[in-house]
């Protein structure tokens, strides 16, 4: 929960946000997070548009704070997936 937390700073800074986590065994890992959203602004209200612009800042952020190379896959509200063919790496912000 606490690299969600991090990943999501940025968002949640100003927007209103809830994370569970449930178990899900998969190759690569066993738990599984889901963050949902408001996309109206508390500070100011304007609004965020769940757009490529937000999947790929929230992507790059998970590389970075993971410090791992990040695929992104959209889900759609059909159920069909898009894989994205760019992989976010972590940025090298020095020391």
């Amino acid at each position: 929960m606490e690299l969600t937390n991090e990943i999501f700073k940025d968002v949640t800074d100003s927007h209103l946000a809830a994370t569970g986590t449930h178990f899900k065994d998969r190759e690569w890992n066993w738990y599984h997070n889901h963050t949902v959203v408001s996309p109206t602004n508390i500070n100011d209200g304007s609004l965020m548009y769940g757009d490529n612009t937000t999947n790929f800042a929230l992507a790059q952020k998970m590389a970075d704070v993971t410090v791992q190379p990040t695929k992104l896959i959209i889900r759609k509200e059909d159920g069909t997936e898009v894989e994205i063919p760019k992989v976010f790496v972590p940025h090298d912000y020095g020391d």
